[in-house]
């Protein structure tokens, strides 16, 4: 039996007077998608239970966990890793507020129905593995209850003017991040503690699959109304992660403590952040439209010449059929190693071009 039942969507009527620059024609997509989701195997009935998580939890071995860290973490570095993960993660309800109002300002109740019927619920229990963790280390019940109390009661300011679009694009990038996160803790954890690494394991494949959810809902967005694209850029351009406000102390060293567990955010995590940006555009022709856009909101230049002007030129390129936003997007998956493999001389001769372009060219996202 289902703890919580989410209402069958209504498609509302189409109102022209939508909000800060957004406009969705046709939701239908994105209302069958949600709907599906919630009906289908990986949605609610995937949720973990909070006694899994406590259960497994429970087993840390402190001393077994301290004496094979990492090189270069310590006992307190990973003492933080725990509150930043508990602290960042009880917030819930309140980063789900921005959704909310969202979808509310831009009619559409697909978002909403997904913020409280699929990803809250699904986010309450995650911040339980790094709470019990915490308390086998020795930090009373009580006190870790009054850090959660406190944080839950912060004021988290969204950037001003996200609408749907820009929100799940964030949600993308924030889970992506999340899911690459606790998989980091795992590896730490695996051998030492392997119970452990377990339940921190299922958190991470939910964050993974909140990750795919907030991409496909940006894409079928995109599709509607590929005007949209430079709001995905805007986003993807200033994003920080939600513990920049919320828990900056801890949030300050999280990058480094990353690190040290693991990740490599300029190999790996690069590459497969551009491949869920890729995916979620649809086409080399649109990732090299959000290179181009991206590059032209940060104000970079090749040389004397502004991106903008680039900009401008290749749009008008490509109207005359030209594969100019191709050969940008081939620059930039070259340029984060991502291969693209030739099978004739005229394309051998096309990546040529392309290899010296993107030698000459200083990737700044």
């Amino acid at each position: 039996m289902r703890s919580i039942e989410a209402p069958r969507l209504q498609l509302p009527k189409v109102d022209t007077r939508v909000s800060r620059d957004y406009e969705l024609r046709n939701n239908i997509p994105l209302t069958n998608y949600v709907q599906s989701i919630f009906d289908g195997p990986n949605g609610p009935r995937g949720f973990i239970s909070e006694d899994r998580l406590i259960t497994s939890a429970r087993t840390l071995d402190v001393n077994a966990a301290l004496q094979r860290l990492p090189s270069g973490m310590t006992a307190e570095d990973f003492t933080g890793v725990l509150f930043l993960s508990m602290l960042t993660e009880c917030a819930t309800d309140t980063y789900g507020k921005a959704f909310d109002e969202s979808a509310d300002e831009n009619n559409q109740p697909w978002l909403k129905v997904f913020n409280n019927h699929i990803w809250k619920p699904d986010e309450y229990t995650h911040y339980i593995p790094s709470k019990v963790a915490l308390m086998q280390m020795g930090f009373s019940e009580a006190e870790l209850d009054r850090q959660i109390k406190e944080t839950r009661e912060i004021e988290y300011h969204h950037v001003d003017g996200y609408t749907p679009v820009g929100l799940t694009d964030f949600g993308m990038i924030q889970e992506y991040l999340t899911d690459e996160w606790y998989g980091c803790i795992e590896n730490v954890l695996a051998e030492t503690n392997p119970e452990v690494a377990k339940g921190i394991r299922m958190v991470k494949r939910r964050e993974a699959l909140h990750a795919i959810w907030y991409r496909d809902m940006t894409k079928f967005q995109l599709e509607e109304n590929p005007s949209l694209l430079p709001q995905i850029v805007e986003v993807t351009r200033t994003f920080e992660m939600p513990s920049h406000e919320v828990v900056p102390v801890y949030q300050a060293k999280g990058n480094d403590w990353m690190e040290q567990m693991g990740f490599d955010m300029s190999g790996k995590g690069k590459r497969n952040l551009v491949k869920f940006i890729a995916y979620t555009l649809g086409s080399t022709r649109n990732l090299g439209k959000f290179a181009m856009e991206y590059a032209d909101q940060e104000g970079m230049k090749i040389g004397p010449i502004d991106l903008g002007t680039i900009y401008a030129a290749l749009s008008k390129y490509e109207r005359f059929g030209g594969p100019a936003y191709g050969i940008v997007a081939e620059v930039l998956l070259k340029k984060v190693g991502i291969e693209d493999p030739r099978t004739n001389y005229v394309d051998m001769v096309r990546g040529l071009i392309v290899s010296l372009i993107a030698n000459k060219v200083k990737i700044e996202i």
